[in-house]
């Protein structure tokens, strides 16, 4: 009887094993907010600041939306990719006419993850990710005695991301999921309705994404 008990527990182990070690899938909708940098947006600002009677906001954060696909495998590794939207803009307005400058940006990246602990009610990771980011909103100049005037935001660069991530188990398949870390992402050859836009030197006008990132969203494992 001792010798068929003995033999029962380790089937169940090694069942258990075997499906811990199986990859493991999720998802992880999100919201974010981050900071940007936006040098010469900003620059750009001041200066028509010495012009306006009144003042406009500089660009120096925003909110964003997201979500991201993602496995859990064997190993500690766990690969992910994602679509992130940013938003950034601000705009100004008087009797005169009107600004509005909209820098919102869409984000595609593939993520790698190391876990740092073995699964529980709290899991921690460290990671990266690397992807596109593009640039896809508007600038609107309104005088109302000359007109108006609008125009689509492009541009594209390579985006890189580091950050710190963990999870903490609300029941066995959801879990809080909260990120922490800094991106790279300059996007420098920045066209409106098709035409260059360039600093008064002549360099290229430059949209700087680059910042702090926090995002918090649920992790929903499939």
């Amino acid at each position: 009887m001792r010798k068929m008990l003995f033999a029962l527990v380790l089937v169940a182990l090694s069942g258990s094993v075997a499906q811990a070690q199986k990859p493991v899938y999720w998802m992880t909708p999100s919201f974010g907010l981050n900071t940007y940098a936006m040098d010469d947006v900003n620059t750009e600002i001041r200066f028509l600041d010495d012009a306006l009677p009144g003042s406009m906001d500089e660009i120096e954060s925003g909110w964003s939306y997201g979500v991201a696909f993602g496995v859990d495998l064997p190993s500690r590794l766990s690969l992910a990719v994602g679509y992130e939207r940013f938003f950034a803009s601000t705009d100004y307005g008087d009797p005169s006419g009107s600004l509005d400058y909209d820098f919102a940006a869409n984000v595609l990246k593939g993520s790698l993850l190391y876990r740092l602990s073995p699964p529980g009610l709290r899991e921690f990771a460290v990671g990266f990710s690397f992807g596109m980011i593009s640039s896809a909103g508007e600038v609107a100049i309104v005088d109302f005695e000359e007109g108006a005037f609008k125009g689509d935001v492009e541009g594209s660069s390579p985006l890189l991301e580091g950050f710190l991530a963990g999870d903490f188990r609300l029941t066995p398949k959801v879990a809080l999921a909260g990120t922490v870390g800094y991106r790279i992402a300059e996007v420098d050859e920045i066209e409106i309705e098709g035409i260059p836009v360039t600093m008064p030197d002549g360099s290229d006008y430059t949209v700087d994404y680059g910042g702090l990132l926090l995002r918090v969203g649920l992790k929903i494992w499939l």
